[in-house]
C-alpha cells in the first residue's frame, strides 16, 4: 500500500473545514463532494504548493473525511457547550 507524506496544514485545513460546518453546512458539502471527486480521477490537489499530483486510494480520503469529522465534532462542541 501506497503511504502518502501529508504536511501538518492539510490536516489542520480539513479541521478547520469541519469546524466551519458547524455554521456553513455547505462547506461540508462542498468538501465530502471535492473528496469524492479527488479520488474518483485519482488526482490530488496541494494548494500551497499549487500542484496537481497523482495518486490517491480510500485509505487517504478516509484519513481526510475522518480529520473532518474531528473537526465537526469539535464545532458541535464549541457551538452548543460553550
Amino acid at each position: 500500500m501506497e503511504t502518502f507524506y501529508k504536511h501538518p496544514i492539510y490536516a489542520l485545513t480539513h479541521v478547520l473545514a469541519g469546524l466551519l460546518t458547524v455554521w456553513y453546512p455547505i462547506i461540508g458539502l462542498l468538501f465530502i463532494g471535492y473528496q469524492i471527486l479527488q479520488l474518483v480521477t485519482n488526482r490530488r490537489f496541494f494548494l500551497f504548493s499549487m500542484q496537481l499530483k497523482s495518486g490517491n486510494s480510500v485509505k487517504h480520503t478516509l484519513i481526510k473525511l475522518l480529520e473532518w469529522l474531528f473537526g465537526v465534532i469539535l464545532g458541535y462542541i464549541i457551538r452548543f457547550t460553550l
